[in-house]
């Protein structure tokens, strides 16, 4: 019981292959990476931005 729920609260991914795609799976895994630290990124940018502003409002 303890396994399932420990497998329900896992955060899993899944990468889908176009099968007709001139990439192969290695390109398709960093691709995949590259547009996850990107998003990560922007993520943290945005984050930086809200707090600079709550800032700047609160003086």
């Amino acid at each position: 019981m303890a396994e399932s729920k420990a497998k329900e609260q896992t955060d899993e991914k899944v990468l889908v292959v176009n099968p007709h795609s001139p990439k192969n799976i290695q390109q398709v895994q960093a691709d995949a990476e590259y547009m996850t630290l990107r998003r990560m990124k922007e993520e943290e940018e945005e984050r930086e931005r809200k707090e600079a502003e709550a800032a700047r409002n609160k003086n």
